[in-house]
């Protein structure tokens, strides 16, 4: 028979709270702050909404059909699971629990108490608080105004809560197995942050896709498609609990409350169990011990391959980049190497590979038509490769920052700041070169344009590689800051080092903008009559312009630099998780 401790359960989530308060000040003092304040408005809001919950229900259902207060259900309950999402990817972005199960197993407490309150500790939100509030005031208006069948929405209600809660604690004990792997860890985050940005954009997707569509549905259709979706999905099983409520089917209630408890208890029980097999392993989830043929396996340290191919290109591009890559010193290339495949590995090196994409896939789906014909599709390849650069100068601006402890046996090493900057540089050539030409193929297949603006983009696509280089060389030398390894957010960074980074961001947008001029006056000169490729022009002096004062600005800061390597090798190795 499993026990629980109740006396320990209180104190323990005030430490819980204590160490999550603490987390937030690591990022900011003004987010430990701002975590106090949403909690205490937390809350007082969960009462203030179930009051004004029961206010507007009193008002408003008391001539609701079972469909409309169905449908006002599932508005309830997206809202709900939006935030609770949200929160869910902000808490993995921070990096995991403030109170794990390994921190718990260390106090005197049985496993079934360390369990149930990681479980507390980790589920009891803000958003939880407040919607638990809202349901139970809608509850309340629909027992008060739609009569005592209704009651059953109480039970209806804790059973979502229980679903979501104990599903998403089912979720986080695989994602601790997961987690063991920090890699791992950093590819979830990575990719859990770009699945919430287009689940974000599904209505909008949605919308697109209707468009010139038959959509001239009547309510009965809407109410079969509600109730097919609401069977289907479990949390949507309080929605139909209500209208069967309303229309009369009380077991319908029933039934989707055994369900949802129903479901909430397997999860939790497979959680438990997952729980005590990992501690009888005495084992961390997710490890496995080394096979003996793992264990006399020599280790083997792959050759570095040569120029281009080092960079991980397709082998068509790193054999382009060969003859380029053979006049670059010996340590620029080593270091090249080592930097691009730091920045792949880490969380922030795989989004900014995917966001790119991810915002060629939302432009085709919703602003195409916004851009369609005259001048404007023209300027839309320059912006898209600006905004390019300025989803990567997080690694622009920083490009010491994932080094980590490696810095210090790259300071050893006596690399000359300047082929260590330049070799900084270059591992992010592959990034320019590559997405940079899937947008100018990707957009001249939407947007045909000219020979001439396709060559002048690839020169623009350089020139805005260079700015970028030359702007984050600078930050980088000025206000590195450690970056983690394993997570997406800036650990243990001052106020200084966010000034630092919007102050950047700002001065890019800065540098990018007089991009655009030689574009804009070429569309006056052929409004003239003129033929003149005024833009590839431009675009090939500017290149060469900004070529020149890369270079010269590389050796002036590489004597900043070799002032600077002690003060930076302070900070780059400062701890994060």
């Amino acid at each position: 028979m499993i026990r629980f401790d109740t006396s320990i359960v209180w104190p323990i989530l005030r430490l819980a709270w204590k160490l999550s308060r603490r987390r937030w000040e690591r990022q900011s003092p003004l987010l430990g702050g701002l975590a106090v304040l949403v909690a205490v408005v937390g809350i007082g809001s969960a009462v203030v909404a179930a009051v004004m919950a029961l206010v507007l229900g009193i008002a408003l259902l008391p001539e609701a059909e079972p469909l409309v207060l169905m449908l006002v259900w599932d508005g309830v309950i997206a809202v709900f699971l939006l935030l609770w999402l949200t929160g869910l990817l902000i808490q993995l972005q921070l990096g995991g629990e403030s109170l794990s199960l390994d921190k718990l197993l260390h106090m005197p407490v049985s496993v079934s108490s360390a369990f149930f309150v990681n479980f507390l500790g980790s589920q009891l939100r803000v958003s939880l608080i407040i919607f638990l509030g809202v349901m139970l005031g809608l509850a309340a208006a629909s027992v008060t105004v739609l009569g005592a069948a209704h009651l059953v929405l109480f039970p209806l209600v804790l059973g979502l809560a229980a679903l979501v809660t104990c599903v998403t604690h089912q979720f986080q004990s695989w994602l601790g197995r997961v987690f063991a792997n920090k890699r791992r860890r950093g590819t979830v985050v990575a990719v859990a942050v770009l699945a919430f940005v287009v689940l974000a954009n599904l209505p909008a997707l949605l919308n697109r896709s209707l468009v010139g569509a038959d959509v001239s549905w009547g309510m009965e259709q809407v109410g079969q498609w509600a109730l097919v979706a609401n069977a289907l999905f479990p949390p949507g099983w309080l929605a139909l609990g209500a209208w069967g409520a309303a229309d009369g089917g009380v077991w319908i209630s029933a039934l989707a409350t055994v369900g949802m408890f129903g479901i909430a208890l397997l999860s939790l029980r497979r959680s438990y169990r997952k729980t005590l097999g990992a501690i009888a392993r005495d084992d961390r989830p997710g490890q496995r011990p080394a096979r003996a043929e793992d264990r006399t396996k020599p280790a083997t340290r792959p050759a570095a391959p040569a120029a281009g191919l080092a960079f991980g290109m397709p082998p068509g591009l790193g054999r382009m980049l060969d003859p380029i890559m053979r006049s670059v010193p010996d340590h620029s290339r080593a270091v090249a190497w080592v930097a691009v495949r730091l920045w792949i590995r880490g969380p922030q090196g795989k989004m900014v590979l995917l966001s790119p994409l991810l915002l060629i896939m939302l432009y085709l789906v919703i602003f195409r038509d916004f851009t369609q014909g005259g001048w404007a599709a023209q300027f839309v390849v320059l912006a898209m490769m600006g905004f390019m650069i300025m989803m990567a100068f997080n690694l622009f601006s920083n490009v010491f920052g994932q080094d980590g402890n490696g810095f210090r046996t790259v300071v050893l090493a006596s690399v000359p700041p300047t082929e260590l900057l330049l070799g900084k540089n270059l591992a992010l050539l592959p990034y320019a070169l590559v997405i940079g030409s899937v947008i100018i193929a990707v957009l001249q297949w939407v947007h045909p344009l000219p020979p001439t603006h396709v060559l002048a983009n690839f020169a623009q696509l350089l020139v805005l590689y260079l700015v970028g280089c030359m702007l984050g060389n600078s930050f980088s030398v000025r206000a590195p800051w450690p970056m983690s390894s394993t997570s997406m957010g800036m650990r243990n960074a001052t106020a200084a080092s966010f000034l630092a980074s919007f102050l950047s961001l700002l001065l890019l947008v800065a540098f990018i903008a007089p991009l655009a001029i030689p574009l804009a006056l070429e569309r006056r000169l052929v409004q003239g009559g003129s033929s003149i490729p005024l833009y590839l022009i431009f675009s090939i002096l500017e290149l060469a312009v900004v070529a020149f004062v890369y270079r010269r600005l590389l050796a002036s800061k590489g004597r900043l630099l070799a002032t600077r390597l002690e003060s930076i090798l302070v900070r780059v190795t400062q701890p994060v998780d």
